[in-house]
């Protein structure tokens, strides 16, 4: 009688500690889910999905800055690029979890997110009398040119108004193909080392 006993070994081990808890692979995905929002930022895209450019001036920026009792808009708010940087809030404010043993998800608490993640209505501060007195005086200073694109702000019928618009999509989450492959390499890698 032969008998021979196959030991396991290390490596298997490794790989049933792997498939019974995958938390180091969800970690690295979740860490490369956050690193591709955030590089959208930086690059004004997020996968084949080019970010539109931001409207010059920017309305409810200014509109926004005077509300909060600002004197004048800052220069940004004559820029075109980069869109959605402005206190760097919605940027840096990615996280992920962990949910059971197979799920990582990613995402943002940050209220206003989706507006543009997915091209909403929004609405700008209401047009109250701070804004409009400190537009005013402010546009007072600025050239004809300035005062024709912004003057209107000022007329009665806007006066404790908001002012709505469509966003357009600036996705910063999701999958597409390359971020796909960068993660099936992540897990690949990670199955190798073993």
């Amino acid at each position: 009688m032969t008998r021979v006993l196959v030991d396991e070994g290390e490596r298997i081990r490794k790989w049933k500690k792997i498939l019974s808890d995958s938390t180091s692979i969800l970690r690295a995905i979740g860490l490369i889910l956050i690193s591709a929002s955030q590089r959208a930022f930086k690059s004004q895209r997020y996968g084949r999905a080019i970010w539109k450019r931001r409207k010059k001036p920017n309305i409810f920026g200014i509109i926004a800055d005077f509300y909060t009792g600002r004197k004048k808009p800052p220069l940004r708010r004559f820029r075109t690029r980069p869109t959605l940087i402005d206190t760097g809030r919605l940027s840096m404010s990615f996280s992920y979890r962990i949910i059971g043993k197979n799920i990582v998800e990613e995402g943002t608490k940050v209220p206003y997110a989706s507006l543009h993640q997915f091209g909403l209505k929004s609405k700008s501060k209401p047009i109250n009398e701070r804004v409009r007195k400190n537009l005013n005086a402010w546009l007072k200073r600025q050239d004809k040119e300035m005062r024709n694109q912004l003057g209107w702000l000022l007329n009665k019928k806007f006066k404790g108004k908001q002012l709505e618009i469509k966003l357009p999509k600036r996705p910063f989450v999701g999958l597409y193909p390359s971020l796909e492959r960068e993660i099936v390499n992540t897990v690949e890698v990670n199955i190798k080392e073993i």
